[in-house]
């Protein structure tokens, strides 16, 4: 994966969270399918377009915010409602709550 400096201004889970926001919380996402993830989709709406990231750099994109993307590994929580109650969860539980 090459450096693109943009990754820094949205590597934020703040930004994320205003971002998942804005999503239908029903609207589900695939996980598994690199285009439809959670962290693709965001990716897009933020500019970046050309990435290729593996299931291991999604994971570790947000620091150590793996469960935020994945959940439980069950796909009924991959949504965008579930994923913004983990990203606010994960905000509260490190100290940096917005």
């Amino acid at each position: 994966m090459l450096y693109d400096p943009k990754w820094e201004q949205i590597n934020s889970l703040s930004r994320l969270i205003a971002w998942l926001e804005q999503q239908p919380a029903a609207t589900s996402y695939d996980f598994c399918w690199p285009t439809r993830c959670l962290l693709a989709q965001y990716l897009k709406a933020n500019g970046i377009s050309d990435f290729n990231l593996g299931s291991g750099e999604a994971r570790a994109f947000f620091g150590d915010g793996g469960e935020i993307i994945y959940g439980d590994g069950n796909r009924s929580t991959w949504t965008f409602g579930a994923a913004l109650a983990r990203a606010r969860s994960m905000n509260c539980a490190d100290g940096t709550e917005t």
